[in-house]
């Protein structure tokens, strides 16, 4: 077997990192709109209910606190 890793393999892997560092910020209680700008640079068009942001059972804080 080869050791080398193809393009798929990185996918995947760069893929599951992205999603563990996604969780890990919504888990903190930062806001939907605070983490999409974090992660992409800008805010996505959609809303994404706050109950489905964390998969690990916390919920991202849809409410901005100043």
């Amino acid at each position: 077997m080869n050791g080398e890793l193809n393009e798929e393999t990185m996918f995947w892997i760069r893929l599951a990192a992205f999603a563990n560092l996604s969780e890990q910020i919504l888990c903190t209680g930062a806001s939907v709109d605070d983490a999409e700008e974090l992660l992409f640079g800008w805010q996505l068009p959609g809303k994404l209910p706050s109950r489905f942001a964390c998969l690990t059972g916390g919920v991202a804080n849809a409410t901005v606190r100043v």
